[in-house]
């Protein structure tokens, strides 16, 4: 499994990505976009469609001295790997989400030429929990992410402030076109391709639909249980600690990539293991 916690800083030239790996990451987004798209026509009860226009790579000064005003770029920190993911929402977009949200039964795509309001942002989110819980399931086969929001920035300078630092670094964009009553608005997603080289080679093989099964020891879980009324500074070497937990019910093992399942702990052939109790 590749290292996703030490990835390569690049702030020269454009970070060269396999096109087999482009192609890859296309596939992803493609398929995030229709999922989108079923998830929110039916949050809305609306037809909505979500399809993948174009995906580029450029800096991340060319991506955001290309949005227009007034600006809604949504700020994410990816925990798996702490680097910088953004999402943008284009102002005939907004105005059509909020319009939806606040029930009505046709779209006015009349770009909102203002910033959003605190209360239109809180609403907007329910859309984006959407879209990043859509994303994090999508890219599971190939590695784990999980998004966070971190701010939404409306002005230009805001993000010159913000992000001098990143501004030369290299994104990849992804431009999705979102439908709705056949008049088109668009959601720009980008990440760093940094993050998109050191998994390369898994995107090419998501590509070729030869997506190798890892390791045993490269999949990594957790168990968690509560001890109650413990002691843990007071405890000696070969001392027995009582759970009170029976060991015929199950726990639950948490995966990097999110997944869980019901486990009864135990010892086979003098090593610690699992034994599954429930795979659902």
């Amino acid at each position: 499994m590749q290292d996703l916690n030490t990835p390569e800083q690049n702030n020269n030239s454009t970070l060269e990505i396999g096109h087999e790996a482009l192609a890859g990451l296309q596939r992803l987004f493609a398929e995030a976009a229709n999922t989108c798209s079923e998830l929110l026509t039916a949050k809305f009860d609306y037809p909505i469609e979500i399809t993948l226009d174009q995906q580029t790579q450029r800096s991340f000064r060319q991506f955001a001295y290309s949005l227009a005003p007034p600006i809604n770029l949504m700020h994410f920190k990816n925990r798996k790997d702490h680097q910088n993911w953004w999402i943008q929402f284009d102002t005939s977009c907004v105005s059509a989400m909020l319009d939806l949200m606040f029930g009505a039964k046709s779209v006015d795509w009349k770009p909102l030429d203002r910033p959003v309001t605190s209360v239109e942002a809180e609403l907007l989110q329910a859309v984006v929990d959407e879209i990043t819980t859509v994303l994090a399931d999508t890219w599971r086969p190939v590695c784990p992410v999980e998004l966070s929001l971190n701010q939404w920035l409306h002005e230009l300078n805001e993000i010159e402030s913000e992000f001098q630092d990143i501004l030369s670094s290299d994104i990849v964009q992804c431009r999705w076109e979102i439908s709705i009553d056949q008049r088109q608005a668009v959601i720009d997603l980008a990440l760093p391709s940094t993050f998109v080289k050191s998994w390369e080679k898994r995107l090419t093989q998501f590509h070729y639909d030869e997506l190798e099964i890892l390791a045993a020891d490269q999949v990594r879980g957790t168990v968690m249980l509560t001890l109650d009324d413990v002691d843990l500074g007071a405890i000696q070497v070969g001392e027995m600690i009582s759970t009170g937990h029976a060991s015929n019910t199950p726990l639950d093992m948490v995966f990097d990539g999110h997944d869980a399942i019901a486990v009864h702990l135990g010892c086979v052939n003098n090593h610690k293991a699992v034994e599954i109790a429930s795979d659902s």
